[in-house]
């Protein structure tokens, strides 16, 4: 029964998914300025989809300091699984790392500006909140940047896990791989 609602979504999401499939952007990733470009704003979704995992994580698996089991240990197995991957991958050198961290260091061999997701970063460790480093775009964040970061954080807000799920799993654990296919195709 499962594996016939995930067939109606995908179904359901098909024209979506091809239309990001064949966007125009991947005609235009040619060389390495082009590619720089991408990875500064991409970086924002590596690191939001680091937020949308840590949400799942929170909802389906037990994070307190009394721990206690939750109701569902398939869900909570597999969450937890994909933390270690990508929160403390091993990078190049034999090191842990999260799949950000080596994200960002690409962009640095890159020659990519990591200065704007820097501030991000700087300011959720100085203590704000995410809705208020959105908000009030404390970090100078590029306009589609910040509208894509909100959308995303809506979701998460709304701490239904069922949505925040869907939005991880059908926007990017499914997505992503065929996103990059296309990239790298060329």
């Amino acid at each position: 029964m499962q594996s016939f609602h995930i067939n109606a979504i995908q179904l359901r999401i098909a024209t979506v998914r091809e239309t990001l499939l064949a966007h125009p952007l991947y005609d235009h990733l040619q060389g390495v300025d082009a590619i720089k470009v991408f990875m500064e704003h991409h970086v924002f979704a590596v690191w939001d989809f680091m937020s949308m995992l840590k949400a799942l994580q929170q909802q389906l698996t037990s994070t307190s300091t009394a721990w206690v089991p939750t109701a569902y240990p398939v869900a909570r197995r597999l969450i937890n699984e994909i933390v270690v991957a990508e929160e403390s991958d091993i990078d190049i050198n034999g090191l842990p790392a999260s799949h950000y961290e080596m994200y960002v260091q690409a962009m640095k061999q890159a020659g990519a500006r990591i200065e704007p997701v820097h501030r991000l970063l700087k300011k959720l460790h100085g203590g704000f909140k995410v809705s208020e480093v959105l908000r009030f775009n404390s970090a100078e964040l590029n306009p589609v940047v910040l509208q894509f970061l909100k959308a995303n954080q809506a979701i998460i807000k709304r701490g239904k896990a069922h949505e925040i799920a869907s939005a991880f799993t059908f926007g990017r654990e499914d997505l992503i791989p065929d996103l990059f296919g296309e990239i790298i195709k060329d």
